[in-house]
């Protein structure tokens, strides 16, 4: 189950970049994917393409990193962390995330004009702040539910017959994008702040959808029944498959902006492959 997705997974990024076309059942429209040149995984994308996300440092240590366009690295640790992610940024540049401390309890942090702090619901004993809009509507999951915090108070976010959930997306109009299980299945739902509506990609085995932008697209992971996972994207109503080369397998699309642009990462003959792509 991955409803409390991290990304503890050493990044190692290749200087290259190519043209595809979106490959898959679902034909898509010509894309031309890059590689990000960062040891890193990035998370998310802003509308200013700011970089968020996680880098493993050669003493096997994981940080928080945000990358602005002129290559620019600022490195995230929260105090007294063994690991740190930047997960999600809006347009104004503040930042959520999430860090393990010395105990391995997860804990969810913002991190807005120079400082760093904890960010949850009050009480939670393990939570992580997952997105954030431009309102500074945050998102994120709280000892196995999804959370919406509006600026004042906290809404568990729990879809009807769920049994865990964890929200990775917020947009600008306030819809969410929530994972969940049934207790057997893994799914992805969009809350408009009255409804669920089911975003499963067809056929998957799993559906984790994470990003979505302005004009509601969505960015998803997903797992085939062969147990491959795959990225895929959600717009204007159909789903297309988010994967750079053919050679590469085991990908997620993590992050969208309004400018089209996808981020995400997959994998070849053992090394991961950080990337963007417009649509």
């Amino acid at each position: 189950m991955q409803i409390s997705k991290v990304y503890h997974r050493t990044c190692v990024v290749v200087f290259i970049s190519l043209t595809v076309m979106l490959t898959s059942a679902y034909a898509g429209p010509a894309s031309k994917y890059h590689v990000i040149k960062f040891n890193g995984t990035v998370l998310a994308i802003n509308n200013n393409n700011v970089l968020v996300g996680q880098y493993e440092s050669s003493d096997q240590v994981l940080h928080g990193f945000i990358k602005t366009p002129d290559g620019t690295v600022t490195t995230l640790d929260a105090p007294n962390s063994v690991s740190t992610a930047a997960s999600g940024i809006n347009t104004a540049g503040t930042v959520v995330g999430y860090y393990q401390d010395s105990a391995f309890t997860f804990h969810g942090f913002i991190y807005q004009n120079g400082t760093l702090s904890d960010f949850g619901p009050p009480g939670s004993h393990t939570s992580a702040a997952y997105a954030i809009n431009d309102a500074g509507q945050i998102v994120g999951t709280s000892d196995g539910n999804a959370y919406l915090f509006d600026g004042t108070n906290y809404q568990t976010l729990s879809p009807p017959g769920s049994h865990g959930s964890g929200a990775h997306g917020i947009n600008n109009s306030g819809m969410v994008t929530v994972e969940w299980s049934d207790g057997k299945h893994d799914h992805s739902s969009l809350y408009d702040g009255m409804n669920y509506t089911l975003i499963d990609v067809p056929g998957a085995a799993a559906t984790y959808a994470n990003s979505i932008d302005s004009a509601g697209d969505v960015v998803f992971e997903y797992r085939g029944f062969n147990t491959r996972e795959h990225g895929a994207l959600l717009t204007g109503g159909k789903y297309y498959r988010v994967e750079p080369p053919s050679e590469c397998h085991d990908s997620s699309a993590n992050g969208i902006n309004d400018q089209r642009t996808i981020v995400g990462f997959c994998f070849h003959n053992g090394t991961r492959y950080a990337f963007w792509v417009t649509y």
